[in-house]
């Protein structure tokens, strides 16, 4: 039913029969709030300046809400008040309320009328399935990442594959060339955070929550395994160093000779580096299975818009991730593509053989993984790394600094039902 709607309110616009409020006869306009800022937004206010310009109908206002924190206050209050914006950037986890409390238009509502079933199975899986609930695709994913591995070539010339030979290539690139007991070069960099637990925990086998969500497992064995890899780093093989910044200065000093990071953060480790020295980008190693985690945010639309406005939005997001604009986006940004046909274009083939590292990432698409979504993930999300951060600095053992946090996430998990 609500696809006929749809369609024949798509009729009706096109033979001029609907008639808009008077002050959106010419132009119906969409609200877009967003997080993207300084290097960012140029590319994301330049799509939407190509769509404004391609035809007479509709208006896409950007509105910065400052970082992610702030859009995602902002946006929770304004549903609040009942005047949420058009459209908004969302992480999953938001998703996750916004689905529970019923605002949000679903994408998939308007396949038929916006999209055709082609262009959402172009949508790579593992962004298809991340924007899914209930089995219904609500939002469509824009602004995605994944983590990989950045190697001083110089420091280490064969890149490493796997666990095992992770810990052997830091063994051999640790210097303490004055004996000290404090090395002046560390093998690898680690930054004492979930997200870098993820991706250790995804190769081990394990995940965070069960699978109703409704309790941790991280601290089961595969949990321990991944974080007593990384304690055993820092400790007892003495080849990696903690840091809890971003390791893209480090790298760039010298002062570490690998690490694993957003691959988003390629620019800024290409800024670091400059010409100092050879390096690259990888696929991230392996443990038991090949794993790598993928983030970043969505599009979702709200439901207490006219329906024209709404399909509307829908128009807009079809043009800012169809393949032209997602090979545009990452190309100039460092994210990543959202679809497979952007890979196969001119444009991306040409990014990637001027640069091989930009092809780590998508490397990785099929064994993508993301994170749960359950109500209360950005606070779980802090309890585990709070954890994390108390392990790898030695505070607390590896077991107990994993019990501590599932036993918190629990009481998050129960609040949140």
């Amino acid at each position: 039913m609500k696809r006929f709607i749809l369609l024949t309110l798509l009729v009706a616009l096109v033979m001029g029969l609907v008639v808009l409020p008077a002050a959106a006869k010419d132009k119906i306009t969409v609200t877009f709030w967003h997080a993207m800022s300084k290097g960012h937004a140029p590319y994301l206010e330049d799509i939407i300046k190509r769509f404004n310009e391609s035809q007479d109908k509709i208006e896409v206002v950007p509105i910065y809400q400052g970082s992610y924190g702030d859009l995602n206050k902002k946006l929770m209050g304004s549903i609040a008040a009942g005047k949420p914006p058009v459209m908004a950037q969302v992480y999953e986890d938001w998703t996750t309320k916004l689905v529970d409390a019923g605002v949000l238009e679903a994408a998939e509502w308007y396949i038929g009328s916006v999209f055709t079933q082609e262009e959402i199975d172009d949508i790579i899986l593992i962004f298809q399935k991340s924007n899914m609930w209930n089995d219904t695709l609500y939002t469509l994913p824009f602004n995605k990442s994944t983590n990989v591995l950045f190697v001083n070539l110089d420091m280490v010339p064969k890149v490493p594959t796997t666990w095992d030979e992770l810990l052997e290539a830091a063994k051999a690139a640790t210097k303490d060339e004055d004996g000290d007991g404090t090395p002046e070069v560390y093998g690898f960099g680690i930054r004492p955070t979930v997200d870098t637990f993820n991706i250790f925990l995804r190769q081990a086998g394990g995940t965070f929550l069960n699978e109703d969500g409704t309790k941790a497992v991280f601290n089961n064995e595969a949990g321990q395994k991944a974080l007593q890899f990384l304690h055993d780093m820092v400790y007892k093989h003495k080849v990696a160093m903690v840091y809890t910044g971003y390791l893209s200065g480090p790298i760039g000093e010298g002062k570490i000779a690998m690490y694993q990071g957003s691959s988003a953060g390629i620019p800024y480790v290409a800024k670091a580096i400059g010409d100092k020295f050879k390096w690259t980008v990888a696929p991230l190693v392996m443990g038991e299975k090949a794993a790598a985690p993928f983030m970043g945010t969505n599009i979702a639309v709200f439901k207490s818009h006219p329906d024209e406005v709404k399909y509307a939005a829908m128009e807009f997001i079809k043009f800012l991730i169809n393949t032209e604009n997602t090979t545009y986006w990452a190309v100039n940004t460092g994210y990543l593509p959202v679809r497979y046909s952007a890979l196969k274009t001119k444009e991306w083939k040409e990014y990637i053989a001027a640069d091989s590292k930009n092809a780590a990432g998508p490397s990785q698409f099929d064994y993508g993984t993301f994170d749960p979504r359950p109500n209360g993930w950005s606070e779980i999300r802090k309890v585990i790394s709070e954890y994390i951060q108390k392990a790898l600095l030695n505070k607390m053992t590896v077991k107990e600094a994993l019990d501590a946090a599932a036993e918190k996430v629990d009481k998050i998990l129960a609040r949140n039902k």
